[in-house]
């Protein structure tokens, strides 16, 4: 990061404790005609933050944003006249020679804002990155109320290394970038809110010009944008975008809405899903003269939601269906490169693709990067687990308990519907999640009984679908038990007979744990067996989390 971006002299320390208005800081910096409006999003997270003190440093045309700047002029046909500044906050009050003691945690983040001005006499304002910490509750460097937001989750968040001065500060925060329209459209912004809130990057950040390398984007015989009177803008295609990840070898996952062959794709599904198991969603949609894409990273929850349970009910569902824990999700956390960082968007924002009628907020699609080649989709896999979750608490012989009973009793009922809860995780987490699971009357897995269920056969990363009461699951966040599937596709075919849809189910499964119980299938060249392990883990435990490094204030 330091070597990225170079101070070009002394820094300006301002305390913007309240009276003082942010608007003053951002005239100094923009064009008055051109309100940047990211630029003023993160500045209302910093408000909200309750941020005391901003550090302005204006950065040399040196290293990647001399890259930045030569690519406008190449674009453009001209010398530009290029300016940056680094905007650094903390939650305490600073000056900038007591910056070497200051504690990471008064560090609230950074945004790099570029303004340049054109040959043809217009300008281009833009948050070209920025890392923000988890929007938190801030009083003195202190983060009460758990620390976060009341049932705010931001799944993909990640340690980043940031410069002010010659201060290194370590944060964690998610990854934001915004077009310029010229040199990068907002499939690039996309493309680099992807790449680097990933999980498993540790350092280097992608930037425009190595995406713009990887599609051989010259700016001259390529390009993308609109410049001047040129008739129209040039976007990013969707297979570009595949393109770029297929160079830098990420495997992805993604579904076009727009099609109505198979099982019908609820987005909101897919895309809870994904960000739960820790990764990024980029989501399409069409607004009136083109299409978009924003980024999900998180969501929130209201367990106090009725629409969903209440659906089933009053319209008489089947018993065999069920719901997913995704029905409780009410925002997804977004990032948006017209409107800033970790806005909220309703869940069912969108509307639904329908081939009688298109417009604008139409779902087209989603993208999420995964760790693995994946063919089984999360819709599939949670639709699989339920039938098997069935067979196995309906027709398995299984030692009784209370949870098992429960379980039956509200599966069965009228008005009752299980819980489901479906994401992908790797055998080590999944392995260190066995052992600290403990019931609420002190029951655990044994060592034997939790190698039992990750066999050696056991592939380095599966589908879990955790099974869960309605009740169990919006008051303890908790579950009953879950069942292990196979990322690969089990090709189930609607003809297929009942004994050739059981053979093709079971095969892709790894293991089912109920309450006193696992299950592990065995299927042969004509027949099933599956063989029963007695546990004294017949309570309900706490849900698989991905690791977080802010917990949250739940309800």
């Amino acid at each position: 990061m330091q070597k990225r971006f170079i101070p070009a002299g002394e820094s300006l320390c301002i305390p913007c404790k309240p009276p003082f208005s942010f608007y003053r800081i951002i005239e100094n910096y923009s064009q008055p005609a051109e309100p940047p409006r990211t630029l003023h999003r993160v500045f209302s997270l910093m408000r909200k933050m309750n941020v005391r003190t901003v550090v302005v440093e204006s950065l040399t045309r040196e290293g990647e944003l001399d890259t930045e700047a030569n690519a406008v002029e190449g674009r453009c046909g001209g010398l530009v006249e290029f300016e940056a500044w680094r905007f650094s906050f903390f939650a305490c009050p600073v000056t900038c020679g007591l910056l070497l003691h200051v504690d990471d945690e008064d560090y609230l983040g950074y945004a790099i804002f570029i303004r340049i001005a054109l040959p043809n006499e217009t300008h281009r304002c833009y948050v070209y990155e920025a890392v923000i910490a988890e929007p938190a509750f801030h009083i003195h460097g202190s983060m009460p109320l758990g620390n976060s937001l009341p049932c705010r989750y931001i799944h993909c968040a990640r340690r980043y290394t940031a410069w002010v001065e010659e201060r290194r500060f370590i944060l964690s925060g998610s990854f934001f970038s915004q077009q310029n329209g010229l040199t990068h459209v907002c499939a690039h912004a996309a493309l680099r809110w992807l790449l680097n809130n990933i999980p498993e990057r540790i350092e280097e950040i992608v930037s425009y010009e190595q995406i713009n390398q990887d599609l051989q984007i010259d700016h001259a015989t390529r390009k993308v944008g609109r410049y001047g009177t040129e008739p129209r803008e040039e976007g990013l295609a969707y297979d570009s975008l595949l393109d770029v990840l297929d160079i830098r070898g990420y495997k992805y996952l993604d579904v076009n809405f727009e099609e109505t062959r198979g099982r019908p794709q609820p987005y909101w599904r897919f895309i809870y899903s994904i960000i739960e198991s820790g990764y990024p969603v980029l989501v399409f949609f069409r607004t009136e003269r083109a299409r978009h894409v924003i980024c999900a990273v998180g969501h929130t929850l209201n367990s106090d939601m009725w629409d969903e349970e209440a659906k089933l009910a009053y319209s008489g569902a089947p018993r065999m269906k069920y719901l997913s824990s995704a029905s409780w999700v009410d925002h997804f956390i977004i990032h948006d490169d017209n409107y800033g960082m970790y806005l909220c968007m309703p869940t069912k924002a969108l509307l639904l693709a329908t081939t009688e009628e298109r417009g604008p907020f139409q779902v087209t699609g989603a993208l999420g990067i995964v760790p693995t080649d994946i063919e089984l989709g999360p819709l599939d896999a949670e639709f699989y687990a339920s039938a098997m979750m069935r067979t196995a608490i309906n027709e398995g012989p299984l030692e009784d308990c209370y949870w098992l009973r429960a379980l039956r009793q509200e599966e069965a009922a009228f008005g009752k519907w299980i819980v489901l809860r479906t994401l992908f995780t790797s055998k080590t987490v999944y392995e260190q999640h066995l052992r600290d699971m403990e019931d609420p009357e002190g029951n655990v897995l044994r060592k034997q009984q939790i190698e039992t269920i990750i066999h050696k056969k056991v592939p380095e990363h599966f589908w879990v679908t955790e099974i869960s009461l309605t009740d169990i699951y919006t008051a303890n966040k908790h579950k009953l038990g879950e069942v292990l599937l196979e990322l690969s596709d089990p090709r189930i075919k609607p003809n297929d007979k009942l004994e050739t849809y059981t053979m093709k189910l079971f095969s892709a499964c790894i293991a089912i744990r109920l309450p006193g119980n696992i299950l592990i299938p065995e299927v042969g060249s004509s027949q099933i067996s599956i063989s029963v392990h007695k546990t004294n883990l017949t309570g309900h435990v706490p849900l698989l989390r991905m690791s977080r490094s802010a917990p949250t204030f739940e309800w």
